[in-house]
């Protein structure tokens, strides 16, 4: 039998609208999503309109936003050092409300925040040059740090990916979340700079399977320097797979 408490709550909901994941204010109107705007049932107007997408001219590998060029090129880093990766992107630079979003995601539990994430990670494939890969793969963690989070969030995204692209059991790519393996704990790659980030991930992934002739989509939260999806590619090349793409929620400039 429904208490005082949870009638009320239910009658508070039905009259007042639903309140933005971030800043509380009420969200738009209903039909919003209709006119286009896919985050408006999560965020209100200006949120939405704080992140900072993503547009040409991009590194034509890496995704690294290049506002000085003209069109789209390979920038030096990739040209002097290329990935494992054949791309990578992402809808958004990982700057002010996107790392918000990001942080309560990721280190304050917010799960249900994967699902607008994935939504602007879907519509960056759809408008981009990837090849439909046979798999997906989030990038992993190990145990310990699963333990101690509750969760992998790049996980959590590769399943609402799926679900936002419409990716479902026997139509298009598998998801998988058993292959791709971590074989230790590292340290954190927050506030390493970019050789630190690379000796950090070195051998820190393995595979448990081959993936001959396959293309593959890896999936994380954020590029930063690329040290860890790098790490991840290459042993996905190494156990045979044809091509690997990199699709993350933030790109940091």
């Amino acid at each position: 039998m429904m208490n005082f408490f949870s009638w009320l709550r239910l009658c508070v909901r039905g009259l007042l609208p639903d309140a933005c994941r971030l800043c509380r204010s009420p969200l738009a109107w209903p039909d919003a999503e209709m006119k286009g705007d896919m985050l408006a049932s999560f965020f209100c107007p200006y949120c939405i309109k704080e992140l900072l997408l993503l547009t040409s001219p991009l590194c034509r590998v890496c995704g690294l936003p290049l506002p000085s060029a003209w069109d789209d090129h390979v920038c030096g880093s990739c040209l002097e050092s290329p990935p494992a990766f054949r791309m990578a992107r992402a809808p958004c630079l990982y700057e002010g409300k996107l790392v918000d979003i990001i942080h309560r995601f990721k280190y304050r539990g917010r799960t249900e925040l994967a699902l607008p994430l994935a939504r602007l990670m879907a519509q960056s494939f759809r408008q981009h040059d990837f090849v439909l890969p046979h798999r997906v793969l989030p990038v992993p963690m190990t145990k310990k740090r699963i333990r101690q989070r509750g969760f992998n969030q790049a996980g959590l995204l590769a399943r609402a990916l799926m679900e936002e692209s419409g990716w479902k059991k026997g139509v298009g790519p598998v998801l998988d979340t058993r292959h791709l393996i971590r074989l230790h704990h590292t340290q954190s790659q927050t506030g390493l700079g970019r050789e630190a980030r690379k000796a950090n991930v070195k051998d820190a992934f393995g595979v448990t399977d081959g993936f001959e002739g396959e293309h593959l989509l890896l999936v994380d939260d954020v590029f930063t320097t690329g040290a860890t999806v790098g790490a991840c590619a290459r042993v996905l090349r190494a156990a045979g797979a044809l091509s690997v793409s990199v699709l993350t929620a933030g790109h940091r400039p």
